[in-house]
């Protein structure tokens, strides 16, 4: 649950980060901002989202405690598959047997 709460928290972010840039973007075309600010705005703006890209995928990586467990009952299952068709097969021998 907390991986996917910090996978959460960085995509929130790196779609804010962006977000913001593009507004900055767009108002800069409307008013007239200092080169100086532009490019420190640009530049913190960018290493935010940037940072908050790169920690989204490595979240993303983390496997979940739900994954886990789903992964443990797969092989739970698949393990009592492979036991029932032994049972089976034991139980056709002794039939066969019993005939034959």
């Amino acid at each position: 649950m907390k991986a996917q709460r910090s996978y959460g928290w960085y995509k929130h972010h790196a779609w804010a980060a962006l977000a913001m840039l593009s507004l900055f973007f767009a108002a800069r075309q409307l008013i007239s901002v200092p080169d100086m600010v532009t490019a420190v705005v640009i530049a913190v703006l960018s290493i935010y989202a940037i940072g908050a890209l790169v920690f989204t995928y490595l979240a993303n990586k983390e496997p979940t405690q739900q994954q886990r467990g789903e992964d443990l009952e797969a092989k739970a299952a698949k393990e009592q598959e492979k036991l029932e068709k032994k049972r089976i097969k034991a139980e056709l021998k002794a039939k066969k047997k019993e005939r034959g």
